[in-house]
């Protein structure tokens, strides 16, 4: 009884030991917003050759410079950023500081407000900023530019930067108090980190924090003028909007537009469902002291969701085995190092496997106050992931497969029945969709027919058995109701914001408004009506066009590009490994997803035994029918992150295979995947991603 009272004694201690040190840093954190000024000049220059640049600014009610910045410049077409003073700025100047005869070119020049542009003084924006300089260059162009062999004037009159347009990150202890008080009390809870006791699993975490390090690193050092990374600005232009926002514009806003017109296809991802603009958003604007640099502290979000991931496997076995798959292919930790609309759910979806396997036992219904929390949280992460990109619901179809097969639902025959029906399904809609198949219509519909009603057939057989497990009091609806409250909750507060100024998501005055809007902003090639006007892209609508999907696969090499791809590739598919790497990394994760299937039915020795790795591969196949279905439909995009889905579906077999997969020939298969990864990842990625000014 005393060593209870003590254990829950020095619990206590470490909760307040973490809320005050997290508090302390909610304090800091909200000091820097009070103290440093978050308006700054951003300037395009070019420059032939490294020199110095001084900027002068001066107050309309002061004599004399208010401030005066030098900032070394290198050679290149790059932009920089200058602190301005707090006060009623009057004029800019820019002056040329070098002693040598440089030659600068000021382009534009304008004020932004934590990263978002509220005043322009010269030039233009830059054109299709989400697309990046390698097909084309979407810096500001240098017609007309102002040469600095008389210093550059800038006219600032009315630009009042002691203007506070963001209240709330002055007030973040307050606004984070109760998130403070849990956070800290989990991390007082959590079971400490023990290498002996945890083994293999344990061994884990050391790799983990390796390649947070190399996300955290390749964030930092990476570009942020220009889109080095796949349509990065376009999901920054999204975010922006919500620095000063809390609710969805109204598509088609003014305001928006800009927003639209960052790439070819004039879409702007705020116009979806998609969480991760408005949460990345008030994240980077609370954290925009530490960094000064907005684009940083949205792909800063990304890596936080990445150390979360981590700091779990520190503590939990059941983590560490989900993270594994993560580990072993650089194009995880590349999503993870940018800002984009991928990170988010794919860290929800390994989230959500953790959960099902290590906090439900399916046989054993949690009902402790604990564990209700728990499946409350599973339901909101569940609806996270409905809200994001579509490809990661292959996650959820996977997840309910597994939870089927380990529980027994369906005999091994009915199993195998709706695995077939699905497999059928969607076999049948590709073929249906191919007008270049030379057979009858009825024909190609057969498929289709087949597997709804093998689906339909085994779907009243899992409701009979759900029926007859409730009777018999194995399903509990208490839990049940929790994971629904919390679902319907995320779900109903988005949808909210969703249709308060909006027709509803995926309804067809939705997409006419959308058509609308691309007509206006996409290029001639990607307008949807340039099908119509034959105008449209090769590449784009390639079914459309009559195109058929033998050519797709075989013809345009869309599964070695995919594979490839997956993993590692950088930039806008412009910085690739060695195609040997990349073949060995292959072998490896095969290796490693037959090592975890081999496992999961040696766990499993009951008759569904099967059924577990059979559940895994309809998820992996559906996810690739997914990305097919994309690059064939709509634009031709053979990515390997639109094949991450598949990495928490294995997470899912990881936890079911449990210690079975903790043996001396799949340690190495880990092992050797992650010091490859590691190559890839720091000596392609990091190594050759365009660097900001003075990193080399």
């Amino acid at each position: 009884m005393r060593v209870s009272a003590l254990k829950k004694i020095f619990i206590n201690r470490d909760h307040i030991f973490y809320f005050a040190l997290l508090i302390l840093a909610a304090i800091w954190l909200s000091v820097l917003h009070w103290i440093v000024n978050p308006y700054k000049l951003a300037i395009w220059i070019n420059a032939s050759d490294t020199g110095y640049i001084s900027v002068e600014s001066r107050c309309g009610n002061q004599d004399g410079i208010a401030q005066k910045n030098s900032l070394l410049v290198v050679g290149g077409y790059i932009q920089y950023e200058f602190l301005l003073p707090k006060c009623d700025v009057s004029t800019i100047e820019i002056t040329n500081a070098s002693k040598h005869g440089q030659h600068y070119e000021i382009s534009s020049a304008a004020v932004t407000y934590y990263g978002k542009e509220i005043r322009r003084f010269l030039g233009r924006k830059l054109t299709l900023e989400g697309e990046g300089i390698y097909d084309n260059d979407s810096r500001p162009s240098l017609v007309g530019a102002a040469v600095l062999a008389p210093p550059l004037i800038l006219n600032a009159t009315g630009t009042k930067t002691t203007e506070t347009r963001i209240e709330w990150p002055r007030y973040l202890p307050v606004i984070l108090l109760p998130f403070i008080w849990w956070f800290s009390k989990k991390l007082a809870n959590g079971q400490s980190f023990d290498l002996k006791r945890n083994g293999f699993g344990g061994a884990i975490a050391f790799p983990a924090v390796a390649a947070f390090s190399l996300i955290a690193v390749m964030a930092v050092v990476a570009r942020t003028d220009v889109s080095v990374h796949p349509d990065e600005l376009t999901h920054v232009a999204s975010a922006r909007y919500y620095y000063d926002h809390w609710l969805k514009p109204k598509i088609g806003a003014p305001e928006t537009l800009d927003a639209h017109k960052t790439n070819a296809y004039g879409v702007a991802y705020l116009t979806g469902t998609d969480p991760v603009y408005q949460l990345a958003s008030k994240f980077a604007v609370a954290t925009w002291p530490i960094f000064e640099n907005d684009v940083v502290a949205l792909r800063m979000f990304n890596v936080v969701l990445f150390g979360l991931l981590v700091l779990m496997a520190l503590r939990a076995n059941d983590a560490r085995l989900a993270l594994i798959p993560l580990l072993v292919t650089p194009q995880a930790w590349y999503i993870f190092s940018y800002f984009n609309g991928e990170g988010l759910p794919l860290f929800l979806s390994t989230l959500v496997m953790i959960f099902f396997f290590s906090f439900t036992k399916f046989d054993k219904p949690f009902e402790s106050r604990t564990s209700l929390q728990r499946i409350f949280l599973l339901g909101c992460l569940i609806g996270g992931i409905l809200l994001s990109k579509p490809n990661y619901w292959t996650v959820l179809g996977a997840v309910a497969l597994l939870i089927i097969a380990h529980g027994e639902y369906l005999t091994k025959e009915n199993f195998l029945l709706m695995a077939l029906g699905w497999l059928f399904a969607l076999f049948g809609l590709f073929l249906f969709l191919d007008n270049h198949i030379a057979l009858p219509v009825l024909i190609r519909l057969l498929p289709i027919c087949v597997g709804i009603g093998l689906l339909f057939f085994t779907g009243v057989k899992l409701t009979k058995s759900v029926i007859k497990r409730y009777k018999l009091k194995l399903i509990r609806i208490k839990p049940v109701t929790v994971m629904l409250v919390g679902l319907i909750m995320v779900l109903g507060l988005k949808m909210a914001d969703e249709v308060w100024q909006n027709p509803p998501p995926f309804s067809a005055e939705r997409t006419k408004v959308l058509t609308e809007i691309r007509e206006i902003t996409a290029d001639s090639k990607f307008k949807p009506g340039a099908l119509d006007k034959n105008v449209v892209s090769k590449t784009h609508q390639m079914r459309a066009q009559g195109i058929g999907l033998n050519e797709i696969l075989l013809e345009k090499t869309w599964f070695k590009t995919s594979i490839t791809s997956f993993f590692g590739v950088y930039g806008y598919l412009n910085i690739w490994s060695s195609k040997y790497l990349s073949y060995i990394q292959l072998l490896l994760f095969i290796a490693i997803t037959i090592s975890v299937l081999k496992s999961a039915v040696q766990r499993n020795v009951n008759g569904a035994a099967y059924s577990v790795p059979i559940s895994l591969l309809v998820g992996g196949i559906t996810v690739v029918a997914a990305s097919v279905g994309f690059s064939w439909i709509y634009d031709y995009q053979p990515q390997g992150k639109y094949l991450l889905p598949i990495l928490p579906i294995l997470a899912g077999g990881m936890l079911i295979a449990n210690q079975r997969v903790k043996n001396n020939t799949f340690q190495w298969f880990i092992i050797g995947a992650f010091l490859l990864s590691a190559y890839s990842f720091l000596m392609v990625g990091i190594r050759w991603i365009p660097k900001q000014p003075g990193i080399y």
